[in-house]
């Protein structure tokens, strides 16, 4: 029976930050940061990245204030919002959008470059909607849910 496995790894050592002398973390940190700083595009990336990431947060904390007086408006007062089941629609339009990802990287005629900007426009314009169907005095649920899913879809 081989137990090669079972015995786990020989003697290789993980690299960590914390086995590095000060001096050399700071002209580390210091290389790292000049890198980012020269390159103009990685500083766009960056501040791309984190206003998405900023987005996501927003729709996170937003979505259940943004939905159930929708359910209310739809369902009528003292309707109860299904939190698990919506959370559960909006897991499947990530999936989905994984799924859709996956297929667009694959195309021979795309670029990386193309499916990302698509994907932050139609994100851009999903979270519009959502704002736009909450804000709006009817507080459609279909038009909410909707446009938070393709929102769902682009993370």
């Amino acid at each position: 029976m081989d137990t090669s496995l079972s015995e786990g790894p020989s003697c290789q050592r993980e690299s960590r930050i914390d086995d590095i002398e000060d001096g050399a973390k700071k002209g580390m940190i210091k290389e790292a940061f000049n890198i980012v700083r020269k390159d103009k595009r990685l500083v766009l990336l960056g501040t791309v990245q984190s206003l998405f990431e900023a987005a996501m947060y927003v729709f996170i904390y937003q979505w259940p204030l943004a939905v159930s007086p929708a359910v209310s408006a739809f369902f009528g007062e003292g309707a109860v919002t299904p939190f698990g089941i919506i959370f559960s629609c909006f897991m499947a339009g990530s999936f989905l959008g994984s799924i859709l990802f996956s297929k667009s990287i694959k195309s021979k005629n795309r670029l990386a470059e193309t499916t990302a900007t698509n994907m932050i426009g139609a994100s851009t314009i999903s979270m519009g909607l959502a704002a736009f169907f909450t804000a709006a005095n009817t507080t459609s649920l279909a038009g909410i849910m909707g446009a938070l899913i393709a929102y769902e879809a682009c993370v």
